[in-house]
Order: C-alpha cells, then structure tokens, then sequence
C-alpha cells in the first residue's frame, strides 16, 4: 500500500489522502472538464478527500456570516493539488 500524503494548504487546511486516488480514470476525466463544466467540482473533491474531509474543507471555508464561498472552497480545492503535485515530487 503507498505512504498516505499529508500535506496543508497554505491557509491552514490539513488534509490526508491516499494517493491510489489520484490513479482514477474518472478523477482525470473530471478535471479535465471542471473548467467547462464547474459543477465537477465537489465531486472531484468528494473523489480525492472523501466525505468527511470533504466537509471538514467546506466548514474550514465558511466565513462569520456561515457560508462557504464557491471561490474560496475552489482555492482550497487548488491549493490541495499543488501541494500534493510538490509533496509527490519532493
């Protein structure tokens, strides 16, 4: 079984994935066309952290007024593949 990856956004978000998820045909075909198609988008999240983390991600996202901007879970969403591209290449 490969090493988990645990990495942390830059805002603070801290998350655990296993990698095998990233080795998903569907996961590629997703992100592929989360540009044309934005509603993509929690799936591929719910894909690559899985429910809870998912929701922890949502949550760690709401502002003073309780909702969670589309924006920011977005850069989150973003900052996750990053430092998960630059934690599998280190």
């Amino acid at each position: 079984m490969a090493k988990t990856i645990k990495g942390e956004t830059l805002k603070g978000f801290k998350f655990e994935l296993d990698p095998a998820v990233l080795d998903d045909y569907e996961l590629f075909e997703d992100i592929a066309n989360v540009e044309k198609n934005p509603m993509l988008a929690p799936s591929i999240l719910r894909k690559v952290l899985g429910e809870e983390q998912k929701n922890r991600l949502v949550n760690f996202c709401r502002s003073e007024d309780g909702k969670a901007k589309i924006a920011d879970v977005t850069a989150e969403m973003s900052a996750i593949f990053t430092s998960v591209n630059e934690l599998k290449n280190s």
